[in-house]
């Protein structure tokens, strides 16, 4: 849809199978979506809506042993996907066609001892600037707990792959980031929760009781002094 004449202008057939839409932050009307068969495919966009080029990748993870949630978080370029057993896929796009890096586990050997996984809609997020990763997180994990509220909330280090900390999850189901302030939004049923990220444990600040009907996604706005 062209936003600014208010019309339709392409309907795009060939995505078919995938589900999805996540914008690229470094390339202008692009994005890629996750298809069926594990595979992402990148769609750039001209002037007027219509198909320049497209992609296809090699497939980056298994549907049947390993499925993904389908909201990423991006930094530097690269979009993080989390499986439903923990498993971080990285899809690098800074070159003209994605490239996957190696996988590897928010869980550790005690952790997969006690269940846990990760849960909830919108369960990821990431912040550019400190290289953070933030994840909704249930013990006790198995078929059908993948929309779990979160026990806690994991923060990993996306440069040494390590938890840096972990802090109650005030069963939250989607997560937010400010990225251009240090604020995480947590959104359980219908209350927002506003953390400070400044450092690398996230602290409550405050909550915003009844702020929505659904725990779906928020977009956080700068803080107006003051206010």
């Amino acid at each position: 849809v062209d936003i600014e004449k208010g019309e339709h202008v392409a309907e795009l057939t060939n995505t078919a199978g995938c589900w999805s839409v996540n914008p690229l932050p470094n390339r202008d009307r692009s994005f890629t979506t996750i298809c069926g068969d594990g595979t992402l495919l990148t769609i750039d966009l001209d002037e007027n809506g219509q198909i320049a080029s497209q992609y296809r990748s090699d497939t980056m993870f298994s549907v049947k042993e390993d499925p993904i949630f389908i909201t990423p978080g991006f930094v530097d370029n690269k979009a993080y996907f989390v499986s439903f057993y923990g498993t971080i896929y990285t899809a690098d796009f800074n070159g003209e066609k994605v490239k996957f890096e190696p996988t590897w586990s928010l869980l550790n050997d005690e952790d997969r001892a006690k269940g846990w996984t990760p849960g909830g809609y919108n369960l990821l997020a990431t912040h550019e600037a400190n290289k953070r990763l933030y994840v909704l997180m249930h013990p006790d994990g198995a078929e059908g707990t993948h929309k779990n509220p979160a026990a806690e909330i994991w923060v990993y280090d996306l440069e040494s792959k390590k938890r840096v900390a972990r802090v109650p999850g005030l069963d939250v189901l989607s997560l937010a980031v400010d990225q251009g302030g240090d604020r995480l939004l947590g959104i359980d049923g219908g209350n927002v929760h506003i953390f400070d990220i400044s450092a690398d444990e996230p602290k409550l600040v405050r909550t915003i009781e009844g702020a929505a009907d659904a725990a779906l996604q928020a977009e956080p706005h700068p803080v107006v002094k003051g206010g």
